[in-house]
């Protein structure tokens, strides 16, 4: 009886170990099928929400905004940096206001956040200019990380953070013109007064009048750099009017203001006035009067009630 009774016992044993076995395979076969239908119904969603081809080349047109592709790049970015754990903002309204940049504002935005915070300007003022790079052209983007990087890094003038960001700031998001003029004249200007040959400037005097020489181009539509280096060296020449650098560079910058290339009224008022056969002038009196021809360059914008024009 004992005999049959391990008998019995062992054969349990064994069909108790089948039957797990075939209860496994089984459900492994039941996760297989469901992953299958799983990957199917992935595929199907994929084939089901893809874009046409005729919406795709439609898409490439350069007119349409990348609206929907610039909030997820933007709000990807921000949920990944550590930063945006504690910050003020909502992640979500910062990447909705970068999604209105259009094409690439995503990019403009995260690029000029990164380049801002490295140099140690604080989160609050790094957002500020960074969504306001993000509304502009990758012109005017490029433009400010150029003119910062020029002015802040060691290996530039060397300047200090606040002048820096200020000049770079002027001669791109706040200028109201090409925004590559005003970087070719701000390169020019800085050339010629850190030069040993020319002015040799102080680099926090030379950043400010390159600045200023820059800006006048969003008053004039010109390039007006090599106009002002023009006038600055007739006036400085002995040929010239021979005046002591100081002077010449403040009458240079009045000069091109009046319009880059007012000069050509500048120096034939200036040679008639201080000649015997013309107004007889000294030289102060002289510079004053082809002043004021200087100023006159610009032709009037407004139009005379009921004149008529000269031809016809």
């Amino acid at each position: 009886m004992k005999v049959l009774s391990r008998q019995f016992s062992r054969v349990y044993d064994v069909l108790v170990i089948i039957f797990l076995v075939w209860a496994s395979f089984g459900c492994a076969q039941n996760e297989t099928k469901r992953e299958m239908g799983d990957d199917k119904s992935k595929a199907k969603n994929e084939r089901r929400f893809q874009l046409p081809e005729e919406l795709v080349e439609a898409s490439k047109d350069q007119s349409l905004c990348q609206s929907s592709k610039e909030f997820i790049t933007t709000l990807e970015f921000l949920r990944d940096d550590p930063e945006f754990a504690v910050a003020p903002y909502n992640s979500t309204t910062v990447a909705e206001e970068v999604s209105s940049g259009c094409t690439d504002a995503a990019q403009r935005f995260i690029s000029s956040y990164r380049l801002l915070r490295k140099a140690g300007v604080n989160i609050s003022e790094a957002m500020t200019l960074s969504k306001s790079l993000a509304q502009r052209d990758n012109e005017t983007f490029e433009v400010f990380s150029e003119i910062f990087m020029s002015l802040f890094s060691a290996n530039g003038l060397d300047l200090d953070l606040s002048q820096s960001l200020k000049v770079a700031r002027s001669l791109s998001i706040d200028f109201d013109g090409p925004a590559q003029d005003a970087f070719s004249d701000f390169q020019t200007i800085i050339k010629f007064c850190t030069s040993d040959k020319t002015l040799d400037l102080p680099t926090p005097l030379c950043a400010q009048l390159a600045q200023r020489i820059a800006a006048e181009g969003a008053h004039t539509g010109q390039k007006v750099a090599y106009h002002f280096i023009f006038a600055f060296n007739y006036l400085t020449a002995k040929g010239g009017a021979d005046l002591p650098t100081s002077e010449a560079l403040k009458l240079s910058e009045e000069i091109v203001r009046y319009h880059p290339a007012a000069l050509s009224n500048f120096i034939p008022a200036y040679l008639y006035a201080i000649s015997e056969t013309g107004l007889g002038l000294d030289k102060k009196s002289a510079l004053r009067f082809a002043t004021k021809m200087a100023s006159q360059s610009r032709k009037p914008t407004h139009v005379v009630p009921g004149a008529k024009p000269a031809f016809e």
